[in-house]
């Protein structure tokens, strides 16, 4: 039976992808409040050293999806240093703007959509639940064409993380810079899949019995 619950388990637990949900800009109002993401995520705006304030949609603008920003704008930029410097523990204050994710439960992957004319990368930079800084993840954006033949750029990611994680920062580092998707969805923890795993080889052990009780009366 153990053998038949760790197999049970190996195949339900997630690939890098497996719970990859992506929520889209697209997909509210313009200039909804999103700040409440999901029941798990809160979505902040920075512009700036300690200047925190809500989120909401935004016009796509020059490019081709809406995105999530403040109630002024919507592009990230400068996270280079601000971000970083911040991060390390500078004093100083730095003029930026950027995307702040708050978890009520710590998290264990993230995932993102970005877009600008510029090619610019961005920065993530990850806190644990105590607010310890611990990594900053670069994200490289890809040459696009639109349909008139103008270039643009893209990218799409997505980090698994073997910590837990409470909040992240995000934005260009350095010109205009726009998000448009965002994934937060919560990854189970291995203790859940196994008990989900026991679950489905009781029902499964139940449902023999039956049919096995079925037989022998009708035999």
């Amino acid at each position: 039976m153990i053998r038949y619950i760790a197999l049970l388990a190996l195949l339900c637990l997630p690939s890098s992808n497996s719970f990859a949900s992506f929520i889209y800009a697209d997909d509210f109002d313009v200039g909804a409040d999103r700040t409440h993401l999901t029941d798990n995520a809160t979505l902040s705006w920075l512009s700036g050293t300690n200047n925190v304030s809500t989120s909401k949609v935004h016009t796509s603008g020059a490019l081709y999806h809406q995105h999530f920003g403040g109630l002024v704008d919507a592009a990230t930029y400068q996270t280079t240093p601000g971000l970083l410097h911040e991060a390390l523990g500078s004093p100083n204050s730095y003029s930026y703007g950027a995307l702040q994710i708050d978890f009520d439960a710590p998290a264990r992957s993230f995932g993102m959509k970005v877009e600008n004319l510029h090619g610019d990368g961005f920065g993530v930079y990850v806190f644990g639940t105590d607010g310890s800084f611990m990594e900053r993840l670069d994200a490289y954006v890809e040459q696009k064409q639109t349909s008139s033949g103008g270039p643009y750029f893209d990218g799409s990611f997505h980090w698994d993380f073997n910590y837990d994680v409470g909040q992240i920062k995000l934005g260009s580092n350095a010109s205009s810079g726009y998000v448009y998707a965002l994934d937060v969805t919560q990854v189970p923890e291995p203790s859940s899949l196994i008990l989900l795993a026991i679950g489905v080889l009781c029902v499964f052990k139940v449902r023999r019995s039956i049919n096995s009780s079925v037989q022998q009366e009708a035999a």
